[in-house]
């Protein structure tokens, strides 16, 4: 953890208005606060001269100001990663590997375009477990895009996809896959479809779509594949044995049955975060 500035600088009585997020900011709390919500989405104006003389005269921190001057001994302007780091370490409201993650973020998206920061940030929302969320967001970005923007469009179903399989639809994650695959011909895509379909379909039918479809068969190969040791990995995890320690309990001391029922029930939901986290199409 860097040092911390409790209350760093005054409350502004003329706040900042941080346009990224349509707020008016009155601290340097808040600015921090800003700052690493809309980090995907900084780009090279950042920080403006409105900002800088603002921190200078509302919130009175000229030593913050000073480290911001947007040129440095050589006369080259800071970039947009490094003044953010600047404003976080000086504020130490986030351990430096939290900043050193967040400032990845902003020197990732600066080459990006709008559609491309906004799938890297449902993609980021994605990886930390919040799939409602980004399922939204994978759904909104795609309703917005042109029809011809083909490519983004196909990441924005296959991301829907992907969130859809993390809570079993797996019906629905198929859906998204295949439009995807048809919209970009992506291989991985098919994958995912095959994978999904595969968990989705009882065995007869499954087979019958591989004979309707034979060109899916080398991708089938593949499916089976990632399927065959997510299956395996788990027959070995030491969440499988416990489960089935649990399950031999089950016809022996019937009086501690609400206790064995409230273990196994914490025991699957344990195992469908592994799931989740070992997912065949990630």
């Amino acid at each position: 953890m860097g040092v911390i500035h409790l209350s760093a600088g005054k409350t502004a009585e003329r706040p900042y208005f941080y346009e990224k997020m349509q707020v008016n900011v009155f601290t340097l709390e808040e600015l921090c606060f800003c700052i690493c919500s809309s980090a995907r989405f900084l780009d090279k104006n950042f920080p403006d001269r409105e900002l800088i003389e603002w921190i200078e005269n509302d919130i009175e921190l000229p030593e913050l100001c000073e480290a911001l001057s947007l040129y440095d001994g050589r006369g080259n302007r800071k970039d947009t990663a490094t003044c953010a780091r600047i404003i976080l370490d000086f504020a130490g409201l986030q351990s430096r590997e939290e900043i050193g993650d967040i400032v990845a973020s902003i020197s990732e998206s600066l080459s990006l375009s709008l559609e491309k920061k906004k799938l890297s940030a449902a993609d980021h929302i994605f990886r930390h477990g919040r799939y409602h969320i980004a399922r939204r967001l994978y759904d909104m970005l795609y309703e917005s895009l042109p029809e011809e923007d083909l490519e983004n469009r196909a990441l924005c179903l296959s991301g829907a996809g992907k969130c859809y399989g993390m809570f079993f639809f797996y019906k629905e994650a198929a859906d998204c896959f295949l439009k995807a695959y048809n919209l970009t011909k992506d291989k991985e895509d098919l994958i995912r479809y095959l994978s999904a379909m595969r968990l989705y379909l009882p065995d007869e039918r499954y087979l019958d779509l591989l004979t309707e479809h034979p060109d899916y068969y080398e991708y089938s190969i593949e499916s089976e594949k990632r399927i065959r040791n997510a299956s395996q990995d788990y027959e070995t995890s030491e969440d499988h044995k416990r489960l089935e320690k649990i399950m031999a309990l089950s016809s022996f001391h019937s009086e501690d049955g609400d206790d064995r029922q409230k273990k196994l029930e914490e025991e699957v939901l344990s195992l469908k975060k592994d799931y989740r986290e070992k997912s065949v199409w990630e």
